[in-house]
């Protein structure tokens, strides 16, 4: 298609609700600040019998395809909110017309105009389909993914944690992420062959949201392609392709405490009831809650210059224990992502780090405090 053209050729009637969809899907790759037009663009590819959407910030692209009536092949770039929001208004069969140099909408009784850009001048993430390729289960990504990702960091400096690290082995993969204050590593089985390794690779915080929904849309077999600095996902006529963070990560297994341990365990709805009230009274900048315990009870407690809070779990296996203090957000959340309804908090002293352990492949290991 020829530069000055914008479009020309570009006709096809779709579902507008399905379309609508689809603009959700890709919309996240949008970047969130942006001086460079093209950047807040989808383009509009109508050939054979669909529509193919795509978006990129240049770090992460997403892309995803609808089936549609072409009547006349082309490709153009708009506004991609504008036709978000354009799109969510309308019903039933809407012709999308770029016949005439503009994007012209018309469903039922209503019209709509968005001026267009070159498709030429859209930024392509995409390269040589040249990575390693395998089949593996969106359930393996997705329980790696939301497991850990709320460890990850979030600074600028140390930018090799900005991210979830994924390690691959005989049959299974490892997921883990660090900000330093914490950290949280699953072990999950693949049932991706031996053939299928790859070097481990760190996927950027920034998009992990986008993936775990996409896999929570895809529940099944996912298309993984990994090169040298791209990881891409497909299935269901979507694809994800984010560029991955460029560094060294550190040796994670050196700062996970090995014993041996005082374990005290107690249910994880009664130990986020208690956590929740003792945090009320945490001064803002630390959350510093302090656990104490003694036989049979575990008591969390907060105190600022103006308040103080007090809350106790009783259970069974609560051996005494020297206190030790802990940033109430991080227990949070890293109760938060358990699937047991049981919790062991294991640690050598009231100085070292905390292991939050429910028996299974998820290691979870937070910093202590001073208190």
């Amino acid at each position: 298609m020829a530069k000055g053209k914008k479009g020309d050729g570009l006709l096809a009637t779709v579902d507008a609700a399905d379309l609508a969809k689809r603009l959700g899907y890709v919309t996240g790759a949008l970047p969130r600040r942006n001086t460079i037009p093209i950047l807040d663009c989808v383009r509009l590819t109508a050939s054979g019998g669909g529509l193919r959407l795509a978006v990129t910030n240049l770090d992460q692209q997403s892309e995803s395809h609808l089936a549609a009536d072409v009547q006349g092949e082309g490709a153009l770039c708009v506004d991609a909110r504008r036709l978000a929001e354009t799109v969510a208004r309308l019903r039933g069969e809407l012709l999308l017309d770029a016949t005439s140099g503009a994007l012209k909408l018309s469903a039922g009784r209503c019209r709509a105009e968005i001026p267009i850009l070159p498709a030429e001048d859209f930024n392509d993430l995409r390269g040589p389909e040249d990575g390693n390729s395998f089949e593996i289960s969106s359930g393996v990504l997705l329980a790696g993914f939301a497991s850990v990702m709320h460890c990850a960091s979030k600074e600028e400096q140390r930018y090799y944690l900005n991210g979830v690290y994924v390690e691959p082995g005989a049959g299974f993969m490892r997921f883990t992420a660090t900000d330093g204050h914490r950290l949280a590593s699953l072990k999950v089985t693949s049932g991706v062959p031996d053939g299928a390794m790859f070097e481990p690779v760190i996927v950027p915080r920034a998009v992990l949201r986008d993936y775990i929904k996409f896999l929570e849309r895809a529940d099944g077999v996912v298309i993984m392609t990994i090169d040298d600095n791209r990881l891409q996902l497909s299935s269901g006529g979507e694809t994800h392709i984010t560029k991955l963070v460029d560094g060294t990560f550190p040796d994670y297994e050196r700062v996970i405490p090995k014993g041996p341990f005082t374990r005290i365990a107690v249910p994880v709805a009664d130990l986020k009831t208690a956590v929740s009230a003792a945090m009320t009274a945490c001064q803002e900048k630390s959350r510093a809650v302090k656990f104490e315990a003694s036989e049979g009870v575990l008591t969390c407690s907060s105190r600022s210059d103006a308040q103080f809070c007090e809350a106790s779990v009783e259970a069974v296996d609560v051996p005494p224990a020297p206190p030790f203090g802990l940033n109430a957000a991080y227990v949070l959340e890293a109760l938060e992502v358990l699937r047991a309804e049981q919790v062991e908090l294991c640690l050598s002293d009231g100085n070292s780090p905390v292991v939050f352990s429910t028996g299974d492949e998820l290691r979870q290991v937070v910093m202590p405090l001073r208190v």
